[in-house]
């Protein structure tokens, strides 16, 4: 049907010097012409060809809408056109079609008020609903955002209602995950495998999605769409910012660098001042700027990145990572606001150094966030307030500490050596225990402590390490003077279920296979993270809890 409606006698729209016929995608066929005439050509050709495979239109289905463009009566017209033999409803000013989930029309009343109500009614669905929360996250993340993101692309939302429904999926967010409202939303935006909810704010989305837009346009493989959006940039560069669509000036406009009067040169907006905007909003928080490639001339996005202190060049070639790196460079600037804070962001930065993504994050849930899994249900709501510490119950304390040793000792394989628990190192005068000592093959020895601090930052990790070494360096320091080889190391796990990096190093001198430490140390994660629980509950309350 297309191409015959592409090799008849009718015109199309002239477009950067092609003459556009139609457009079309999936199911869905637009035909465009310059006058009733010739789209009543494009019916014709389209009926007869319809006709000949055996398909048939539904007219309800379909409309027609004709513009007057005379510079006093602006307007629909009421043309009347068939499609085999069915008349086709055509459109007056104030009606519209739905044309792949917007309206189109000459000017269509767009009903945002309606679609922000329903988007929150049904966040507060979610919520009521008897579903895990766990199960509540990911409806939120897979149905809910992923909706409302495609009609923002299409449609002009205005920035107050994207607010709306920002505040309301980051209050029921924070309710899912037992949090006071008072709580940094930054943790309801970090990603999950920073240790966050991940579910990112609606506001910023937009602004990502209108750079992606951009540089999908500008360098698209269709030489019409590359020109076409080329040259209505440099008109906008003209018009808006007064000054010659050079490329140091076009850039400079879309990164937002370059001066614009305020009146905007009395053009209205569009595409380009939606990224130019984009640009400012998201520059307040992480560098992104425009720029060409000098050798090959590409165009190229240059995205900083805040928590690593570097930056990431997106070219034309490479287009496909963009939002994505977008979204990482959005992401690590949540972190960083949630870290800098003095009493919720202690936790923030061990967690998200936890790689690859565990059962741990500042609310305790990301694993259950990404994967499903319930095992560290209990731990929800506990974390935040877990920073403000509880006493020592030993036997809950000991619980913790010794199912992380005893996973351990498990996973360690025969030929690693001779392993004993919780023993003194035999031909030592010393009276330390130390939790796990491996004697090798070759007759050195492994000493392994485990140990479960509190994640006061980073620092609390690497300085629990330290003290575990130094504690035990005095049996290194005295096998020596026998002979006998021997190293000392630590596994260090946070309270809140943070897995310190170097515990990886220590798994492999222990002989741990690589795929079976990785699925240890989510199992230890989240165990942790109920046992750290039950310590917090057992201090309020004063009832023994059990896992």
């Amino acid at each position: 049907m297309l191409r015959a409606v592409s090799g008849d006698d009718a015109r199309g729209i002239v477009i950067q010097g092609s003459n556009i016929k139609f457009l079309a995608y999936a199911d869905d066929i637009l035909l465009a012409a310059p006058s009733a005439e010739d789209l009543s050509q494009h019916l014709n050709v389209i009926s007869d060809s319809a006709e000949k495979a055996g398909l048939r239109f539904k007219p309800r289905k379909c409309a027609t809408l004709g513009i007057r463009n005379a510079p006093r009566a602006r307007g629909t017209l009421p043309n009347t056109f068939l499609i085999q033999g069915h008349q086709v409803p055509f459109l007056r000013n104030d009606e519209a079609y739905k044309y792949l989930g917007v309206k189109v029309g000459y000017n269509p009343k767009q009903d945002y008020h309606c679609l922000v109500d329903l988007v929150c009614d049904q966040i507060d669905l979610i919520h009521n609903s008897l579903l895990a929360p766990w199960q509540m996250l990911q409806a939120i993340r897979g149905h809910i955002l992923p909706r409302i993101e495609f009609l923002s692309r299409n449609l002009a939302l205005k920035k107050k209602d994207v607010l709306r429904i920002d505040k309301k999926i980051q209050s029921r967010v924070k309710s899912i995950l037992n949090l006071p409202q008072r709580a940094d939303a930054n943790i309801v935006r970090v990603a999950i495998r920073k240790g966050g909810a991940g579910v990112q704010s609606l506001s910023d989305t937009v602004d990502i999605d209108h750079i992606t837009y951009a540089m999908k346009m500008l360098s698209s493989k269709d030489q019409l769409v590359r020109e076409a959006a080329s040259q209505s940039l440099k008109e906008a560069v003209r018009k808006k910012a007064g000054v010659d669509p050079t490329d140091d000036n076009i850039f400079a406009y879309l990164s937002g660098s370059l001066p614009v009067p305020r009146s905007g040169g009395g053009v209205a907006g569009s595409v380009w001042s939606n990224v130019r905007a984009a640009c400012l909003r998201l520059n307040k928080k992480f560098p992104v700027s425009w720029s060409r490639c000098s050798g090959t001339g590409m165009i190229k996005i240059t995205i900083g990145h805040i928590s690593s202190r570097s930056t990431t060049t997106i070219t034309q070639s490479s287009r496909a990572y963009l939002f994505r790196q977008l979204k990482s460079a959005m992401s690590d600037y949540y972190l960083e606001r949630i870290s800098a804070k003095p009493d919720q962001g202690k936790t923030a930065a061990p967690l998200a150094s936890t790689q690859p993504p565990l059962p741990s994050s500042p609310t305790g849930l990301s694993h259950a966030s990404a994967t499903g899994a319930s095992s560290i249900a209990p731990g929800w709501g506990f974390c935040l307030l877990m920073a403000r510490g509880g006493s020592a119950i030993n036997a809950t304390w000991n619980l913790r500490h010794n199912e992380i040793q005893d996973r351990i000792v498990r996973a360690i394989p025969s030929r690693s050596g001779t392993v004993t628990v919780n023993r003194r190192v035999p031909d030592t005068t010393l009276p330390l225990r130390p939790d796990i000592v491996v004697r090798r093959p070759d007759g050195s020895l492994l000493i392994i402590d485990v140990t479960v601090p509190f994640e006061d930052r980073v620092e609390a990790l690497v300085k629990a390490r330290r003290i575990k070494i130094n504690k035990y360096q005095p049996l290194v320091d005295e096998l020596a003077t026998k002979g006998i080889t021997a190293s000392v190391d630590a596994i260090i796990v946070g309270a809140l279920g943070s897995w310190d990096t170097c515990n990886d190093y220590v798994l492999g001198q222990l002989g741990v296979s690589r795929k079976y430490a990785t699925m240890m140390r989510k199992i230890i994660c989240a165990r942790t993270i109920g046992h750290s629980r039950n310590i917090y509950v057992s201090h309020i309350t004063g009832s023994p809890q059990s896992m």
